[in-house]
């Protein structure tokens, strides 16, 4: 569980930032370390929403890359593609960050950005995407990018052949993995 806390400055209305339990003691990121976060995963998007999917491999941290090759890495992006349809807006509206995790075997700095869009062929759409950086002065990288989606056709069918509620239900199943997401979404 993160613990949630107003972070201030001078010249900023509040921020939140979400720090979990288990980070180096103390440590809060700073605006630019945020900054620099926010870029590198709205850069990887617009690089996965333009079908440039060489450019966003190269955006993957190595142990990433070590676990996927570039060729089945494209072909998935192009599945959701195909799924997804034309992206119409993507938010990424909360940063849950932590600084060298006793969890994991890589020290560094780890960033889960949650998201929700609407595409095209999507009814619904939300998930998070985790960026890595070994220390500040080293670019994030992607670790990891989890999706939940339903299409247009899913949902009217479910609708049309059950009922409302049996989309509903559906639904939350999926959207189990996006804890953060905002009730909307849910």
């Amino acid at each position: 569980m993160a613990a949630s806390s107003p972070v201030s400055s001078s010249t900023a209305a509040p921020r939140e930032v979400n720090v979990t339990a288990d980070s180096e003691t103390g440590w809060v990121p700073d605006v630019a370390l945020e900054k620099a976060a926010m870029s590198a995963a709205r850069d990887y998007f617009d690089l996965i929403d333009r079908e440039r999917y060489g450019e966003a491999y190269a955006a993957l941290d190595a142990a990433t890359k070590a676990q996927i090759d570039a060729v089945s890495f494209a072909d998935s992006e192009a599945r959701f593609h195909e799924d997804a349809g034309t992206v119409k807006d993507r938010n990424l509206y909360r940063m849950t960050w932590t600084k060298y995790p006793p969890t994991q075997d890589r020290p560094g700095i780890y960033v889960a950005i949650d998201m929700a869009g609407t595409f095209s062929e999507l009814a619904r759409h939300c998930g998070y995407i985790v960026l890595f950086t070994p220390d500040r002065g080293t670019a994030f990288g992607v670790m990891r990018v989890e999706r939940a989606y339903m299409t247009n056709a899913t949902a009217d069918a479910i609708r049309t052949e059950r009922s409302e509620t049996a989309l509903e239900a559906e639904w939350a199943k999926l959207a189990a993995s996006c804890p953060n997401a905002p009730p909307s979404v849910r």
